[in-house]
């Protein structure tokens, strides 16, 4: 009865202990205890029963012992359970805040992505602006190829000038007007230069612009490779084109001094053949034609136009101060050009001709009327009026 109990799972081991020890009582010393209340026979059935019983595994005393193991088993592996759960949970904890951190990253990466989608396309818009400065290049070179075309055609006319000098006054006079074509040209052929340079100084800023734009590409990385070289090509083009342009400027400062150097010699034989004497005789013929052609809307006489702009002929003081011009009935500023200069009459109060001949003989060598002279090359020279 003892040992079935014993095997069976939901008997506590230590409420068997009396049994227990009855039983090994009876085992070892063959008898029955004293006050146990069997009797001999009873004791011997039960001896004979207990032996036809199959062995235990361990005695009651050692299943004591492995159950208090156990327990003590089951305390540790609670402890241990506790501790991994708390790792479990710091290790839940860090999970958490390693994917918040990641979200974080992920955030910033897309940020930064986001402003280097914006610098990319800033450069983009830079680029397209180079290329704008390009055509604007292209324009300015066809603009220098139309002036080459112009200063050669002025070459032709003043090699029909050279040919016109044997000629009659009157074609005299046609030379004169083509030498004021001839300084128009000048005139637009430097504002040509101007604007030339003017393109220069933009294509140096827009090139110092790329080359600020192609750092920062450089620190962008291996996405704006492309980028870089196309900039590259750019300021390649824009260097070749500024090389250009400086060329052509210098050829046509130079062709312009050319021209300049011409129109001052035709002024000088002109101021000759207007100084001569059979011109001054001629004078009140052609002033009569001049205002016929003047009446008719014939020719713009830019020399007249010229000294009226001045501000230094003062057509009240100069027929004032010579009233044969007043009694004449010349136009003041026609007369001083054609024959008051020669006569070393003053256009105004704040011009002597005189004076300025003397001071500046190489003038009165060129034969070009004093205060023409002044008005085209003498204020920019620095030459003094009075």
């Amino acid at each position: 009865m003892y040992r079935e109990r014993l095997q069976q799972l939901d008997v506590d081991p230590r409420l068997a202990v009396h049994q227990v020890e009855l039983f090994d009582e009876i085992r070892r010393t063959r008898a029955l205890p004293e006050g146990c209340g069997l009797s001999e026979k009873e004791v011997e059935v039960l001896r004979q029963y207990e032996s036809g019983l199959p062995a235990l595994e361990a005695g009651p005393s050692e299943r004591v012992a492995k159950t208090k193991g156990a327990e003590q088993s089951v305390k540790e592996l609670s402890a241990s359970l506790a501790r991994v759960n708390e790792a479990v949970t710091r290790r839940d904890l860090r999970i958490k805040e390693l994917e918040w951190q990641v979200a974080a990253r992920q955030q910033d990466l897309e940020r930064e992505a986001a402003a280097r989608q914006q610098d990319l396309a800033a450069a983009r818009e830079e680029v397209e602006v180079a290329k704008t400065g390009l055509a604007e290049l292209a324009a300015i070179r066809e603009q220098l190829r139309n002036t080459q075309a112009r200063l050669a055609d002025l070459e032709t006319v003043r090699e029909e000038l050279s040919d016109a000098r044997a000629g009659l006054e009157d074609q005299k006079i046609e030379c004169a007007t083509q030498a004021i074509k001839v300084e128009r040209a000048e005139a637009a052929a430097a504002n040509a230069t101007r604007e030339s340079i003017r393109k220069t100084l933009e294509i140096t800023r827009l090139t110092r612009l790329l080359v600020s734009r192609e750092r920062q590409l450089q620190e962008r990385g291996s996405e704006a490779d492309d980028l870089k070289r196309t900039l590259k090509g750019v300021r390649r083009k824009l260097d070749a084109s500024a090389a250009e342009i400086a060329r052509l400027r210098v050829e046509l400062d130079l062709s312009a001094k050319q021209h300049r150097a011409r129109v001052e010699e035709l002024d000088g034989q002109l101021a000759r053949v207007r100084m001569s004497l059979g011109w001054r005789l001629g004078a009140p013929v052609r002033w009569a034609k001049r205002r016929v052609a003047a009446a008719r809307g014939v020719g713009l006489y830019g020399e007249v136009r010229l000294t009226r702009e001045s501000g230094l002929f003062d057509p009240t003081w100069y027929l004032d101060t010579y009233p044969d011009v007043a009694e004449s009935g010349i136009d003041p500023v026609e007369h001083y050009l054609l024959h008051g200069a020669a006569e070393g009459r003053d256009p105004g109060p704040g011009f002597c001709t005189r004076r300025y001949l003397e001071k500046y003989p190489d003038v009165g060598k060129s034969g070009m009327n004093p205060l023409l002279h002044f008005i085209r090359h003498g204020r920019s020279e620095g030459r003094l009026p009075l």
